[in-house]
């Protein structure tokens, strides 16, 4: 399932996206059951201050792929979010 990494990181939630990782200890490569990390979801939901923390934390996050085998970058691109595939690009 979702944690609340993804749910903080899709909502646009930066500042506790920061805290899940920092206090929480939350692993930002962290997969739901379509395999979407954290990045993912903030990616497709256009929310830029979410992916500059998790990139921020671990660049190697962008090049993880969900099972259908698709970037963040992808999902954002596909989403309509082009501040977010300008940023990742």
């Amino acid at each position: 399932g979702n944690t609340p990494l993804h749910y903080a990181s899709a909502n646009g939630h930066a500042y506790l996206v920061e805290r899940l990782i920092t206090d929480g200890g939350m692993d930002i490569k962290i997969r739901n059951k379509e395999g979407n990390t954290p990045l993912h979801w903030a990616a497709l939901n256009g929310k830029l201050e979410s992916v500059k923390v998790l990139v921020k934390r671990d660049k190697t996050a962008v090049w993880e792929k969900n099972h259908a085998g698709f970037l963040p970058v992808f999902e954002a691109e596909r989403n309509g979010q082009e501040g977010v595939v300008v940023f990742l690009l």
